[in-house]
């Protein structure tokens, strides 16, 4: 690799075997913080990192925050499921009523 293109890269199996890959294409699939830094941290390859020529690596990056903020624990989860129902199939299919899936869940504690 010169910075340019990658013609093969060493790889190691799990049982140990070593081996040379070759592909007319390659995939960074490590996740986007870890995709910036792998980039960045090629700086021996090409300064600055592999295409970074215009510092433009991770610049854009950009984390939604988010947790669990309760956990329900219920005695009917389908009761408890059909509180949402009609607003969850709504939202995903805008078009298709909830009554028209074959994997609704029903309760007779339902309203």
């Amino acid at each position: 690799m010169h910075g340019r293109s990658l013609l093969s890269r060493p790889a190691l199996s799990l049982q140990g075997h070593r081996l040379i890959v070759r592909a007319r294409h390659y995939v960074l699939a490590c996740g986007a913080i870890e995709n910036a830094r792998l980039l960045l941290l090629s700086d021996e390859v090409v300064p600055g990192g592999i295409g970074n020529a215009h510092d433009q690596v991770g610049r854009y990056f950009m984390e939604h925050p988010h947790s669990r903020i309760a956990h329900v624990e219920t005695q009917d989860p389908g009761g408890f499921w059909a509180l949402y129902r009609k607003r969850f199939f709504a939202m995903l299919h805008p078009l298709r009523r909830p009554w028209h899936t074959a994997w609704r869940i029903t309760s007779t504690a339902c309203c």
